[in-house]
Parts: structure tokens; sequence; C-alpha cells
């Protein structure tokens, strides 16, 4: 047993909750599931506020990634909303790689939220997309996001106007390293997945499917 196995252990509030909820059904049409997604999302884009377009520049780039191509999409605040009353000519930029179980979505999930949090907190962001899974798997999407991130910080400059070299920060999900990959020191300590995979909502063979 891992001396770590209590930290997989569900709030007992949660599991009284997810008790109630119905199993997640594994998608059987993927290209159905994933049009099923983009028309939700595009419902949920038509009816976002008029302004969310202003004080800013969004643009598409295609970078090429492995021997193929995958997009980003940019939101850069335009100056006059960047120099504020503090005179603030320098700011960070955020890299946002969308949630989707690896399996699904696209650079329209997230639209809204970065286009808000790039003018209220002056900030550059950057969606990035991914290949899929299962066409392709673990751990092809996550390749696709970091060579993503490494040419945003070699094109910098060419991406945005003024920005600021912070020290490296990095916000995961604990979801990105598929249990076929994990290090042998690890794996008899790494069991949460085993732990939880009759789980109602995230179950284990849902996992793998994402993988």
């Amino acid at each position: 047993m891992s001396q770590y196995a209590y930290l997989s252990e569900p709030d007992p509030k949660w599991a009284e909750v997810a008790s109630r909820v119905p199993p997640t059904e594994l998608p059987k049409d993927f290209a159905q599931y994933r049009r099923g997604l983009a028309e939700a999302v595009g419902r949920s884009l038509s009816r976002r506020p008029l302004g969310i377009h202003l004080n800013l520049t969004a643009r598409q780039w295609v970078l090429p990634v492995d021997g193929t191509a995958t997009s980003i999409r940019t939101y850069v605040p335009d100056s006059n909303t960047i120099l504020g009353e503090d005179q603030q000519d320098r700011y960070p930029a955020l890299v946002w790689i969308f949630g989707g179980g690896w399996c699904s979505g696209t650079l329209d999930n997230a639209d809204t939220l970065l286009r808000s949090l790039s003018v209220d907190l002056r900030i550059s962001c950057v969606a990035v997309d991914y290949r899929k899974a299962p066409e392709h798997p673990f751990p092809t999407p996550l390749n696709d996001a970091y060579a993503s991130l490494k040419w945003v910080v070699e094109n910098a400059q060419l991406i945005f106007d003024r920005w600021e070299k912070l020290p490296d920060r990095c916000l995961v999900t604990p979801a990105l390293l598929s249990a076929s990959a994990y290090p042998v020191k690890f794996k008899d300590e790494l069991l949460s997945l085993e732990q939880n995979s009759d789980a109602s909502i995230l179950s284990g063979e849902l996992i793998r499917l994402f993988w």
C-alpha cells in the first residue's frame, strides 16, 4: 500500500454528492461528440457581452509541430488599456492549455475568459491547441502543447509589443502523465488511478481513453 494512499480518498461530502451522479458514458462516436461540444461552445460565444472584442487584438497563428501543424490564438491588450494609472509598460503572458481530457475542445473553449483576463488584468494570453486522443494518444497532445509553449517563449518579441519575462511559473492539472509512463521507482506509490477507478464522474476507463 502506498504511503500516500490517503491523499486519494475523497472528502466525505464530495463522495456523497458523487454517489448521486450517473456514471459518465464513454463517447461512441468521437466526431459527433466533438461536434456537440463545439456547438455548445458556439452558443455560449453568441451570448457573450458585446464589448468583449474591445481593447485588445486577437490573432491566430499556425505552428509547425512534429511534421504537422497546430494552432495558437494570442490576445494582446491595446496600449491604451495597458498604460493605466500606474503607467505600466511591460506585462506578463499567460499560456492557456484548455481542458477537454486531451480528447476534445478547441481554441474557442476559453475565448471569452481569455479576452476578459487580457483586458482586466493587463496581460497577454495565449490559447494553445493540440492533437487529440484517441486518434493521437499520449504523449502527443502533451508534446504539442509543450512545443507551442516553447514557441511562444522563443517568439515573444514577435507576438507581443511589450512583455516582461517573469520567473517561471507553472500551474497544471494532475492528469498530465499516463500511467504507462510512470517512472518505475514511483509505480508502487502512484495508485490514485486504481483507488478511484470506479469514480462516477471521472472513471479509470474514461481517463485511459483520454490518454
